[in-house]
């Protein structure tokens, strides 16, 4: 392969499982892009590199010998890496406590319907490949590790005398559901998963391992609604590069003054997680911006005037009383931009200092208490902030956007001694 992530190509063999219909359970539309999705980037040759015949896609199996089938097979071919991917319903036998992966016949309550992942695991587990990664989209997942990573067979405990190694990648926690959001094209977990593959890692190394990888996954919804995954890894697995770092930037030996560069090239990783946190904690949306112009996340950047070169972090969003206009306050990786009654303003973190702050409280319009019926007019806020001569305001009664300013501006204040260097060098 071109991007030279595997170390031997030839021998390594992926198994993509993906259960959309079922007869008796909830159809889950999004395990057919999951799986379309991960083929195309493992087969793609400035990414996986593999060729189409090292990739099963076993889409909607009707019984359990539809996945074991192929991944025996696979197993038996695999000698430097086995990769194995699931996404559907993940279910539990009350009885025996087996961890199920179910099938488009699967039947709740009935756990001969399912495969019993221990089953799968064995398959995995007595594969001579010298790594097998596990990656699974599905509810309760995490309950895949004490299966995956028993001594229990004779087999495995002759290939870990030779440090053969297992890592596992779990869209949630052992007493977890999984999401798959309508309107999305893939499952939440997955569609982070593919983000990272497709764009890299920002200050990551040129290629990315599969601990990378699912550190990246796990950092980037961590301040999402969804569950946070869990990996797992046992000798070194998760030190197998599985595909180049399409984020990489070489060092540069020095920086012109003159020269714009992109602001998510410096703004370290640190520094957003420290502002999300901060975002967080104000109760503001903390956003994942995967650079697209489509979509919410697209729309908020266009109205807030965010070019596509920095990265969305956060908004606090409301609405005037008095003609009910929205006001927005976008948070990115370089600065704040204001969208007020009057107009745009854009306040970088490094310019922070010089910006005016101002909270007035007054009452609604006409004022006091509507005397035509029992319900008092709502307070009035107005915020007004003004940076170098320019200024925009914006009200709302439930001080929604001035409380969060309020928090935010002292805690930026200290974030920014913490991390100095080019912050919002790159607004315009």
């Amino acid at each position: 392969m071109s991007g030279g992530s595997w170390r031997s190509p030839a021998s390594v063999r992926a198994v993509l499982i993906g259960t959309a219909a079922y007869q008796s359970l909830t159809a889950i539309p999004h395990s057919v892009g999951n799986v379309d999705v991960l083929c195309r980037i493992l087969t793609n040759r400035e990414l996986g590199g593999l060729a189409p015949h090292q990739v099963t896609s076993v889409l909607d199996p009707a019984a359990s010998a539809d996945i074991m089938q192929p991944l025996e097979a696979a197993a038996a071919e695999a000698e430097d890496a086995l990769l194995v991917y699931y996404s559907g319903h993940g279910m539990l036998d009350d009885l025996s406590d087996d961890f199920l992966l179910s099938v488009t016949t699967s039947q709740k309550d009935k756990a001969w319907t399912s495969l019993r992942f221990p089953h799968l695991a064995e398959a995995v587990k007595q594969s001579r490949a010298a790594t097998r990664i596990v990656i699974l989209d599905c509810c309760f997942s995490a309950r895949a590790f004490a299966d995956l990573m028993a001594d229990d067979s004779q087999v495995l405990k002759a290939q870990l005398t030779e440090k053969t190694g297992m890592y596992c990648l779990a869209s949630s926690a052992e007493t977890k559901t999984s999401k798959a959001p309508k309107g999305h094209d893939y499952s939440a977990f997955t569609g982070y998963l593919v983000h990272v593959l497709r764009n890299g890692i920002r200050g990551a190394g040129p290629a990315l391992t599969m601990a990378e990888i699912g550190d990246e996954v796990c950092r980037l919804m961590r301040y999402t609604e969804y569950p946070i995954p869990v990996p797992c890894n046992r000798y070194s697995a998760g030190g197998f590069v599985l595909v180049p770092n399409r984020s990489y930037e070489a060092p540069a030996e020095t920086v012109r003054d003159d020269v714009r560069v992109p602001p998510s090239q410096y703004v370290s990783a640190a520094f957003k997680d420290a502002l999300r946190r901060i975002l967080t904690a104000q109760k503001a949306t903390v956003v994942f911006d995967d650079g697209s112009r489509t979509g919410k996340i697209g729309k908020l950047k266009t109205k807030g005037g965010i070019p596509d070169t920095e990265e969305l972090v956060g908004y606090v969003k409301s609405r005037r009383i008095l003609d009910g206009k929205p006001c927005l306050v976008a948070f990115t990786e370089c600065g704040l931009y204001v969208q007020g009654s009057m107009n745009l303003l854009r306040v970088p973190y490094t310019t922070l200092d010089g910006l005016s702050h101002l909270t007035v409280y007054g009452k609604g319009a006409g004022g006091g208490t509507d005397l035509g019926s029992a319900t008092p007019i709502e307070p009035l806020v107005t915020t007004t902030l003004t940076l170098a001569g320019r200024s925009t305001d914006f009200e709302d009664s439930a001080r929604l956007i001035a409380k969060t300013l309020d928090a935010f501006l002292p805690a930026m204040a200290d974030l920014r001694s913490r991390h100095p260097a080019g912050l919002g060098a790159g607004m315009r």
